[in-house]
């Protein structure tokens, strides 16, 4: 993290219900993997980005469907994002991510973020220890429809190590 930007590579675990994409199991298998590209999928964007190189790192990744039409898409994204700093001594750095679809209104998709955001994959930085984690779902009205839309935020707390 310099100049209070966070450059970070995540992975972005979305799943959804698909009803075109249901079969009986009893007749087929019990779990289908295709090419992402072959399906329906939100466009879900971080709309705070400010790196000309955000957005999914890899293109060409599958999709697990199950018998139920559920959808389960992960790809690895690199987000890029301003961070604001406060305090004088021990730095406090507050990261935010904030994601929604650029056209689906709530009538379309909803946000159901896990409980925190997971680091079990977290690749410890020497300079800075995560403080805490948290993710906030809202909602926009725009003059332009009456109807909701959906944003998820994913706010990440820093603090400068002392080494």
């Amino acid at each position: 993290m310099d100049n209070n930007i966070i450059a970070a590579n995540v992975w972005v675990f979305q799943q959804w219900i698909d009803n075109r994409l249901r079969w009986n199991s009893a007749d087929g298998p019990n779990k289908l993997t295709v090419p992402a590209r072959l399906i329906w999928k939100p466009d879900i964007v971080l709309y705070n980005n400010i790196g000309p190189d955000s957005g999914i790192i890899y293109d060409d990744l599958n999709v697990v469907i199950e018998p139920n039409g559920q959808v389960t898409y992960v790809p690895a994204m690199r987000l890029t994002s301003q961070c604001s700093e406060t305090g004088l001594v021990r730095k406090s750095i507050t990261c935010k991510w904030k994601f929604g679809s650029w056209t689906y209104s709530a009538n379309d998709i909803d946000f159901n973020p896990a409980s925190n955001i997971s680091l079990s994959e977290y690749q410890h930085n020497q300079r800075f220890d995560i403080t805490e984690t948290k993710a906030i779902v809202a909602s926009s009205y725009y003059e332009c429809c009456p109807e909701p839309y959906p944003d998820i935020t994913y706010t990440l707390e820093f603090r400068k190590s002392f080494l």
